[in-house]
């Protein structure tokens, strides 16, 4: 069972307006009302479908269509059946002509504008009954639905079918029934509109009276809300670096991107790095980074601690500034060399100054330790490790 939907703003669409389907199917004022009504007191009705391909992923938030009433005769709708369809591509020969699939979205609306425009003499066709009668009426008017709540997202590139009935309140006894008819149009596209009994839809294609050789399609745009294009951060690279003199300055580069919807903008940052050291990052921050724009490459400069012999660990962390749940981190290490033996920063000076033979540097070396260091056996452990 569908849902009944009303909206809450009414308004036109009118050509040059937008629109977010292959092009707008206009009325063709001197076509033909193809009968869609369903009259529910007899469980009796005829829906029709056509199909569009989407130009523009988003929510189909406003459907506009035409028609009229057979031999002019106005009556009261009291609702618009409305659904979607996937589509079932045509196929020979098992599948001749393309046609409505899996119903993906149904509604009942019970609330639109209604838009009347008098014209020349316009046809009315009856595809259950083939009857067709030109010149019939001279009046018709465009249907507006338009704020649809809970609507159907549509994406681009994708062959929808959108079917409607009008569900038109049944005659009183002894007068005419008002038959509703969707209005025809001069701007074909792809397959042939189709028409099925209700309850059944028993999809079968149409074509224009009085030959039948036409293929016929009928008026309608669709349009909606752009869909918002969402950023999505990603970032890459490596900051490890080993045996760093402590208190010297050491580089990495690493890389911010977006990799969210085309057309999105990234508005990003640095938002944590590690508190040992000092850091700069170039740049620190950016706006409206696309996903056209490809990798930033962010320079990082960092002083080392003034420690020794220590291994530091942290990470980095990138920031989407629009959304605190979108962020990426990378992995930084940095470690400082062990401390120098006493015995080789004493002895290697000496071995670089004189070509010495080893036994008179030894000499000289002990004379020297015995004057000026008291504890002579631990420097001579030193050197028998040097």
């Amino acid at each position: 069972m569908a849902t009944t939907y009303g909206v809450t703003v009414l308004a036109d669409w009118n050509p040059g307006d937008g629109h977010k389907m292959h092009f707008p199917q206009l009325p063709d004022e001197n076509g033909w009302d193809v009968c869609a009504t369903y009259i529910a007191e007899e469980q009796w009705g005829i829906a029709l479908a056509d199909d569009w391909k989407c130009s523009e992923s988003g929510p189909v938030t406003d459907i506009h269509f035409w028609g009229s009433w057979k031999n002019g005769i106005e009556g009261t709708i009291t609702s618009f059946w409305i659904a979607i369809h996937e589509d079932i591509p045509k196929n020979p020969p098992n599948i001749p002509y393309s046609r409505p699939g899996k119903t993906l979205w149904e509604r009942q609306f019970r609330t639109w504008k209604t838009v009347a425009k008098d014209s020349p003499a316009q046809g009315w066709y009856c595809v259950e009954t083939g009857e067709y009668i030109p010149n019939d009426h001279n009046r018709y008017f465009q249907y507006n639905i338009v704020n649809i709540s809970d609507s159907f997202v549509q994406k681009e590139g994708t062959i929808y079918w959108l079917s409607i009935s009008a569900q038109v309140k049944k005659a009183e006894p002894g007068t005419t029934q008002p038959l509703w008819g969707w209005k025809s149009s001069a701007n074909h596209w792809n397959d042939d509109a189709v028409w099925a009994h209700w309850f059944e839809l028993d999809w079968v294609d149409l074509y224009e009276p009085p030959y039948f050789e036409k293929s016929l399609d009928l008026a309608f745009v669709i349009t909606g809300e752009k869909e918002e294009a969402i950023p999505d951060l990603d970032c890459d690279g490596r900051l490890r670096w080993s045996d760093i003199k402590p208190g010297s300055t050491v580089t990495g580069t690493i890389y911010v991107q977006n990799i969210g919807d085309p057309g999105s903008k990234l508005d990003w940052e640095i938002c944590d790095y590690p508190t040992w050291g000092v850091w700069t990052f170039s740049p620190m921050s950016g706006l409206d980074l696309t996903p056209a724009d490809g990798a930033k490459a962010i320079t990082v400069t960092v002083t080392a601690p003034n420690q020794q012999n220590q291994q530091f660990t942290g990470k980095v962390k990138i920031c989407n500034k629009e959304d605190a749940t979108d962020y990426c981190t990378i992995d930084v290490s940095l470690a400082t060399p062990k401390s120098t033996s006493l015995g080789s920063y004493i002895i290697k000076p000496i071995l670089s100054t004189k070509k010495l033979s080893t036994d008179i540097i030894t000499t000289n070396l002990v004379e020297k330790f015995r004057e000026y260091f008291p504890y002579y056996h631990i420097i001579q452990l030193l050197l028998r490790n040097y």
